[in-house]
């Protein structure tokens, strides 16, 4: 689910430099569009697959598809197309990168926060000596797992994210515990950790549902990528093999050498040629 994952960053930018290959061999400049495609290198480092990403890589996708007729197209208008494909790679980067940085400050204040809340839920209520070491037993566990969130956020790690449910889960066990273990002593903070616990719960769910919607989407732009570079690369091929295999001096040679049966003869050598190649 992390940008970073070599898989899917390697992948993006391993099929962007074939069709980079491609079109200079057709004469196409394709030095912006590699300079672009070197850019995403940095996203090795982007902490999750946020939605721009996705999005992003499904316009690339796009644009690709749109010049996988180029018998069909001008020069220019590939030159066109492909500065398009520049364009939004940078785009890409630049958003991703923007999202991925306010995700990771966001994730740490809530491991921070959820930290905060389970301690002060458990200081400030009086509770029987077995729930109360069975609250703060929470609470160090609580602890614990919002330095590895915040740990893991700092060091790219992309499993941390789904401790986040966990620690809401915990919150809310804590805040209930609390409320039964004190029923005559009404506590509003508790009640409202509680609501505030379970809608963060959900929230995180939420968060990380959409997270594999969004690497669902990738996986199936990137497979769109694979497709129209390779229908590009085939016609390419069929260009190619469309095209004269001998110079016309050649021919002319043939035809002076042999007269009128020098044309039949350099159709012969041509039509041998491309059949082995």
């Amino acid at each position: 689910m992390r940008c970073g994952d070599l898989s899917t960053v390697s992948r993006l930018r391993t099929y962007l430099e074939k069709l980079a290959d491609l079109l200079s061999n057709m004469g196409i400049d394709s030095s912006r569009l590699r300079e672009s495609v070197s850019r995403l290198r940095s996203l090795e480092k982007a902490f999750i697959i946020v939605k721009p990403f996705a999005q992003g890589v499904s316009e690339i996708a796009n644009c690709i598809k749109s010049i996988e007729a180029l018998t069909q197209l001008s020069r220019d208008e590939i030159r066109a197309r492909v500065d398009d494909i520049a364009k939004r790679i940078e785009n890409l980067v630049v958003h991703t990168k923007r999202a991925s940085y306010v995700l990771q400050i966001l994730l740490v204040l809530i491991a921070i926060a959820l930290a905060i809340a389970s301690y002060v839920i458990s200081s400030r209520t009086p509770l029987p000596k077995g729930v109360e070491f069975f609250s703060s037993a929470i609470t160090m566990f609580i602890t614990a797992l919002s330095a590895i969130v915040i740990l893991g956020s700092v060091l790219y790690l992309n499993t941390t994210i789904l401790f986040l449910p966990l620690l809401s889960a915990l919150i809310s066990v804590q805040s209930l515990v609390h409320i039964v273990a004190t029923p005559s002593k009404p506590q509003p903070l508790l009640y409202i950790g509680a609501v505030a616990a379970l809608l963060s719960l959900a929230l995180f769910t939420k968060m990380i549902s959409s997270g594999f919607s969004s690497y669902r989407s990738v996986l199936m732009a990137m497979i769109e990528i694979e497709r129209s570079i390779e229908s590009i690369a085939m016609a390419i091929t069929q260009t190619e093999q469309r095209k004269p295999v001998l110079e016309q001096s050649i021919k002319r040679l043939f035809m002076k050498r042999y007269g009128a049966r020098g044309e039949e003869l350099a159709k012969y050598v041509e039509e041998m040629t491309r059949f082995r190649t």
